[in-house]
């Protein structure tokens, strides 16, 4: 989905739109169910409550994994807050028949999409657990067999910095052709607001006319290809009279027997997976430099 970053100090205060129309929609719905703020006390007090517990439980664990509390000082501190965090959690359970079953009506279908769409990617890396070896190693073996070289330069994104895209892959297997020139783009997002122009950016010609390139963005900044591709050209790895095409790699899911998900939990990812954000609108790219190799997984 679409996330924007508000605040250019703090990386958790951001803005899904997606996000808000749900809300506006639920919060719709809730007026309409409950007519009168007393019947909705219930389910807006079970809601108050958990999110207290909830908010318990996670600053006692950032405290004692991440500012390393001792496990007795945590203890000390946050056992009596969970304690007082339950009562009121439980006092409200006993009236889900008033209202709190809004609450758990909509917090149980957030969890459920949640953990189908984990389950779902889980089946996506195991399809793409090869992409672990090498790129370097991979290229020096596989350039020889496939020696015809077209004008231009090709682009393909990296998930992880040395390692073959998925892309390049499916590239060679089914069009068995290389371009003259190939850059291969890792995006790496930083938890500061934003990297310095003179840190952003780095490469690595890793074979004759194939580079690797690492672009760092703060949180705050939104990744652009045509900065990496300016950058690109002001040290001569790419002219502009070069024509460029990005290789993107597609996923898309699809129904089968004794996968991981089934029924209605599959038919949800495939339909979330369908209408994701489309990697070309994420990273800013021209729709007609774009050459997208669809791959077919079963989950």
């Amino acid at each position: 989905m679409k996330v924007t970053h508000t605040s250019i100090n703090q990386r958790g205060q951001i803005y899904v739109p997606a996000v808000n129309y749900l809300l506006c929609t639920l919060t719709i719905i809730a007026v309409l169910t409950f007519k009168n703020s007393d019947s909705l006390a219930s389910a807006y007090g079970l809601s108050v409550a958990s999110v207290m517990l909830i908010s318990t439980i996670f600053a006692s664990l950032i405290n004692y994994h991440q500012w390393q509390w001792s496990i007795v000082k945590t203890c000390l501190i946050f056992i009596p807050l969970l304690f007082l965090d339950l009562i009121f959690v439980a006092t409200n359970l006993v009236k889900i028949f008033e209202g709190a079953w809004y609450t758990l009506v909509i917090a149980s279908i957030v969890a459920y999409i949640i953990l189908i769409w984990v389950k779902g990617n889980e089946a996506l890396k195991h399809y793409k657990i090869h992409d672990r070896q090498s790129l370097k190693e991979y290229l020096t073996k596989y350039l020889p067999q496939y020696s015809t070289r077209i004008p231009g330069c090709a682009i393909f994104m990296s998930r992880a910095f040395s390692k073959v895209p998925h892309a390049l892959e499916v590239q060679l297997k089914h069009n068995k052709y290389l371009h003259e020139k190939i850059l291969f783009i890792m995006i790496v997002t930083e938890d500061i607001p934003k990297v310095d122009l003179s840190e952003k950016f780095s490469f690595e010609e890793i074979l004759p006319n194939i580079f690797s390139i690492q672009a760092r963005f703060g949180f705050y900044e939104e990744p652009d290809l045509h900065k990496i591709i300016t950058w690109a050209e002001s040290l001569n790895i790419l002219t502009q009279a070069e024509d460029i095409s990005f290789f993107l790699g597609r996923s898309v899911p699809m129904a089968s027997q004794g996968g991981i998900l089934s029924g209605v939990s599959e038919k949800l990812y495939i339909f979330l997976a369908k209408n994701s954000l489309p990697a070309y609108e994420f990273f800013k790219i021209n729709p007609h430099n774009i050459i997208e190799l669809g791959v077919r997984y079963k989950v």
